[in-house]
């Protein structure tokens, strides 16, 4: 398979897996729509897959730090509130 043919097949099934309702279908039809069986892909399935696909891995970002994300999660009114709360709690020695 050339590389456009293949970057066009991999476009096409990648539109039409997002169209199925994957919770509505049996074990056997998800089986069928995967090209797949109960003891999963052939060497050479996933061989050929690999070329089509690429490898399945995670592509990792450099994103946020931790600390902005931390920020993110504690800059909210309502966490404000409860600290507050538990700054007079404390204060008053309860």
């Amino acid at each position: 398979m050339t590389n456009i043919n293949a970057q066009a097949a991999k476009k096409d099934r990648a539109a039409y897996m997002k169209t199925v309702a994957w919770h509505g279908l049996g074990v056997s039809e998800v089986q069928r729509v995967l090209e797949s069986t109960d003891k999963g892909l052939s060497n050479d399935q996933v061989k050929a897959r690999r070329a089509i696909y690429g490898e399945n891995v995670y592509a990792l970002e450099n994103g946020d730090g931790w600390f902005k994300r931390l920020w993110a999660q504690i800059h909210n009114l309502l966490i404000y509130v409860l600290l507050a709360a538990a700054v007079i709690t404390i204060s008053i020695g309860h």
